[in-house]
């Protein structure tokens, strides 16, 4: 699990720092982040053929790319989030930048999954009872993550009145977080597995 939570962290601290609106050579910090997740893809596909047998298996591959590119997008949204304020409003310069990159970094996901998945992809009864208990555990986040938010969200429990482009973001964040739930739970029964098989 050491380097599900590292993975994790890199992809929130990565997705902060864009979100800090940092320009590298006037490129949108959305557009740096796409060619980040794409270099990082091809380097993970180049190991793992080197690697051979002891690379990642079929599934896995595809889970570690995913876990990646949801951390990154949960860190920028979050702290874009936070830069933008409560009473964040659609169709501004700031809102439309966050857009954009946004967009870019889904973008780089989909790339970086489409690089570094197996070109033979394997799915087989054990891959079935791993998917089905990631997809329980990340149903339980967000049914969790939503009743948290109920009553601050609907009753005006918090320090300023939401927006309802915040509260739609929000709830974005919470399936993102679900996500990456869902992928960090599956690699933690694929690595158990390994660990039985004495690999």
């Amino acid at each position: 699990m050491t380097r599900v939570f590292t993975v994790i962290l890199a992809g929130l601290v990565l997705g902060g720092v864009m979100a800090a609106g940092v320009r590298l050579w006037l490129v949108p910090p959305g557009w740096w982040g796409l060619v980040a997740m794409t270099v990082i893809a091809l380097a993970a596909r180049q190991r793992w053929f080197g690697l051979a047998l002891a690379a990642p298996g079929s599934p896995e591959r595809g889970l570690w790319i995913g876990l990646g590119s949801g951390a990154v997008l949960a860190g920028h949204m979050g702290a874009s989030l936070y830069r933008i304020g409560a009473d964040m409003v659609m169709h501004s310069p700031q809102v439309h930048a966050f857009a954009i990159d946004s967009w870019a970094l889904v973008l780089g996901g989909m790339f970086s999954w489409a690089i570094a998945r197996d070109p033979r992809p394997r799915h087989d009864e054990r891959d079935a009872q791993i998917a089905t208990l990631g997809l329980r555990w990340s149903h339980y986040t967000l049914v969790g993550l939503i009743a948290a938010g109920l009553l601050p969200l609907g009753y005006g429990w918090t320090d300023s009145a939401l927006s309802h482009a915040m509260i739609a973001h929000l709830l974005i964040i919470a399936l993102i977080v679900s996500w990456v739930v869902d992928s960090a739970v599956r690699l933690r029964e694929y690595r158990r597995d390994a660990i039985e098989a004495g690999e």
